[in-house]
């Protein structure tokens, strides 16, 4: 219930749509629904959830500590992660694709896997790289939670 009072339904037609741009896009790429394939996509899809709430959770937690610049490299990271992730990760030198696969994993979560559900392998894809990812994401979370710990003991509210 006190979950449930706070949900704000404003964003439900943006799920749909998103949705429904998903199913289009899977049909026209030639994807091939095998169950190992439609749970493969679930579990991406709860994959990017996790990246988005650990991030913010992770910039909220810096911005106890620094004030004015916690959120500044939150965004910066997000900003990586959403706008290199927008084009194919093999035109990128291997310095970046390393960034963006191990340090800020955006491609680890949404360009790996779309090469394993789309039958490609522009980058000689190892097999191991799509199983990363939960472990990418139980790290992040993990050191999401653990500077929010530290965070909170040391913030200082408005004093109101």
């Amino acid at each position: 219930n006190l979950i449930a009072r706070n949900l704000s339904w404003t964003y439900s037609s943006q799920q749909v749509l998103n949705t429904a741009i998903l199913i289009i896009a899977l049909r026209q790429s030639g994807f091939d629904p095998t169950p190992l394939k439609l749970c493969y996509l679930g579990l991406t899809i709860l994959g990017g959830m996790g990246f988005q709430t650990f991030a913010f959770l992770l910039g909220g937690s810096l911005s106890f500590r620094w004030i004015n610049s916690g959120m500044s490299i939150s965004r910066s990271f997000r900003w990586l992660g959403t706008n290199l992730t927008q084009y194919p990760i093999s035109i990128y030198p291997g310095a970046l694709r390393w960034l963006l696969t191990f340090i800020i994993p955006a491609a680890l979560l949404n360009y790996y896997p779309a090469m394993f559900l789309l039958d490609k392998n522009e980058l000689g894809l190892s097999t191991i790289l799509l199983w990363l990812a939960p472990i990418a994401l139980i790290v992040l979370g993990g050191m999401s939670f653990v500077m929010y710990r530290r965070s909170e003991r040391v913030y200082q509210g408005s004093g109101g």
